[in-house]
């Protein structure tokens, strides 16, 4: 019976286990991506995927243009009436 109840308490931690595992190794979205980030990202696509044929490699390639000519944060318009 002792056996029983030592088996019953390990399935819950390897459950508790499992998914803490799949999280650390999970990848940014491409949508959140600094630009050093997104050039990482394409080497390794490059090195690992033979170019920038894939989907992946393609969103990369948009991201990397938008943040590029992106000229920054736009400032707040001023409620302040000139006369």
């Amino acid at each position: 019976m002792a056996a029983e109840s030592e088996k019953k308490e390990n399935k819950p931690q390897a459950a508790a286990q499992a998914p803490a595992e799949g999280s650390a190794k999970s990848k940014p979205k491409v949508t959140r991506m600094t630009l050093q980030q997104v050039d990482a990202a394409l080497e390794n696509a490059q090195k690992h995927m033979g170019g920038h044929y894939s989907t992946y490699a393609q969103s990369l390639l948009a991201k990397r243009a938008a943040l590029l000519n992106h000229p920054g944060p736009v400032p707040a318009k001023s409620k302040r009436k000139t006369a």
